[in-house]
């Protein structure tokens, strides 16, 4: 393993935006609608506070189905965008920041917001402090098929520039000259800790384009057939499992095929699919959503009026269904539409939110996704929100995701510098012995005792082991182990906002 100096020297050079400080990166969520009458305006979700805080914001932007925000390493929002035009953290369009995706249908959605689940998404750029990347797919309009997405594109905005509010510096460049499957922009981090894989479907196909943003920029690395051809449309969605090594699709069909959830393992070194599975339904379901627990087991696919859950750990994923919630008649007091179930995504604090397929002020929570069956705890209607959302969720990675540690691609030594979590907070975290048997102790030295901690075991690919809750007055104790196996871990300790307060690395031998 490479001296500590050398990691230090490297990661001063390369890490800027990269784990371990995107860790904050998808903490304010924007909803809504350009500020107008009571009820309508924008909605923002903040998950720097636990539980999360929903206040109103004045904004000039629509945002429909199309959503992607970015912070800055602290989870100040940075800016955000709904396909169409870019605002920055006064909610205001930035400098160049108008007519992404110009065309005909632009004109037709710019009261509304773009119309395309994970029709966008916001990536930093590796090794850069103030650019990033926004990737979006741009819709015409199709004789046969209604609409169709031609071409996959991206914009830069550099945040050094108006004064810190950024400013867009490129906009609308072809990356993919294809006809593409409407939406289902994705990302996972590289196996090195610093980069990224995007992945996007073909139209009609069974083939999904991979491209590697580096420091070096985007190289449209390969385009991989797998599986069998897909007829999904729009209201689909895909996700990545948090440790990166699931790709999932799910979504409805055309031509009277039966819905289609796809499952694939991923390799984050390669940029690749393998092991392709497929589970057929064959219902009335019509809008579409899916999400991974933060353990990387549970799968949850939003099917309208019901909701699924999976163990993707099981070697036959489809007899491990089993269903967590189904619609329960709820309307919008203010608006009579129904709030059934759209689609997801995952949050910071490590719930699953799912939007509804409408307009409507609320949100779906699961509560608990690591658990499995009923008592992972969807609660409908849970989240309320300030205005009315379009059908609308926003689309993020996992910026939590590090490296594949001792992998062939583990070559920047980002695992190394986990003392940057412990030197930016005024608290101490000591474990021993270490390596470790059967248990293990902890002491945790703070500024104030009247705390309630959590800590998380963690293995080589980001998935959580063991959680265990800490106390108000239990800043000494100790932890049982011996159920998992003998390898090298990550403990990390947070308070109840999810603040990171320290990270060790714990070695396991018998």
């Amino acid at each position: 393993m490479r001296s500590l100096a050398f990691i230090l020297i490297l990661f001063w050079d390369l890490s800027y935006a990269q784990y371990p400080h995107d860790n904050k990166r998808d903490h304010v969520w924007m909803f809504g609608y350009e500020n107008s009458p009571p009820n309508f305006g924008g909605t923002c979700l903040d998950f720097n506070q636990y539980p999360v805080t929903v206040s109103y914001v004045a904004q000039e932007i629509n945002i429909d189905e199309a959503n992607a925000s970015v912070c800055d390493t602290m989870g100040n929002l940075l800016f955000y965008t709904n396909a169409m035009y870019v605002a920055n953290s006064n909610h205001q369009i930035m400098p160049n920041g108008d007519t992404l995706n110009p065309g005909d249908i632009f004109n037709w959605y710019e009261d509304y917001g773009y119309r395309m689940t994970q029709g966008t998404l916001i990536l930093p750029m590796p090794g850069s402090t103030y650019l990033y990347y926004i990737f979006h797919e741009k819709l015409e309009w199709s004789t046969q098929y209604y609409q169709v997405v031609k071409g996959l594109y991206y914009t830069i905005v550099d945040m050094s520039l108006d004064g810190g509010y950024g400013d867009v510096i490129e906009k609308n460049i072809m990356l993919v000259d294809d006809t593409l499957d409407p939406g289902c922009i994705t990302a996972t981090r590289h196996a090195n800790g610093r980069d990224w894989w995007i992945v996007v479907p073909k139209f009609l196909s069974n083939k999904y384009y991979s491209i590697l943003l580096s420091t070096s920029g985007l190289v449209l690395d390969t385009l991989q057939t797998m599986g069998i051809p897909s007829y999904t449309m729009e209201l689909s969605q895909s996700c990545f499992s948090p440790d990166g090594s699931m790709y999932v699709r799910w979504g409805g069909a055309v031509y009277s095929h039966p819905n289609r959830l796809e499952i694939f393992n991923f390799d984050r070194c390669a940029g690749s699919l393998n092991n392709y599975k497929n589970l057929w339904y064959t219902d009335t379901a019509w809008a579409f959503g899916v999400a991974i627990s933060s353990n990387s087991q549970y799968m949850y696919i939003s099917a309208d009026k019901r909701i699924d859950q999976y163990d993707l750990n099981s070697s036959d994923i489809a007899s491990t269904r089993q269903v967590v919630a189904i619609y329960d008649g709820f309307t919008d007091p203010l608006f009579p539409s129904q709030t059934r179930f759209f689609l997801a995504q995952l949050a910071s604090d490590k719930k699953i939110y799912i939007c509804v397929p409408g307009t409507v002020r609320f949100l779906h929570v699961i509560d608990q996704p690591d658990n499995e069956g009923i008592s992972c705890n969807v609660l409908q209607h849970a989240v309320q929100l300030n205005t009315f959302n379009s059908s609308s969720m926003p689309n993020f990675p996992n910026f939590r995701l590090g490296p594949i540690d001792g992998s062939i691609c583990d070559s920047l030594g980002i695992d190394i510098v986990t003392s940057v979590y412990q030197n930016d907070h005024k608290s101490s975290f000591s474990v021993w012995p270490n390596p470790a048997k059967n248990y293990f102790n902890y002491k945790i030295e703070s500024v104030d005792d009247n705390i309630e901690y959590y800590l998380t075991l963690t293995d080589n690919l980001g998935r959580i082991m063991k959680e265990w809750q800490i106390n108000i007055g239990q800043n000494i104790g100790h932890f049982d182990i011996s159920d998992i196996q003998d390898g090298s871990f990550l403990l990390t300790i947070f308070d109840k906002r999810r603040e990171i307060i320290g990270v060790r690395k714990l070695l396991i031998l018998r």
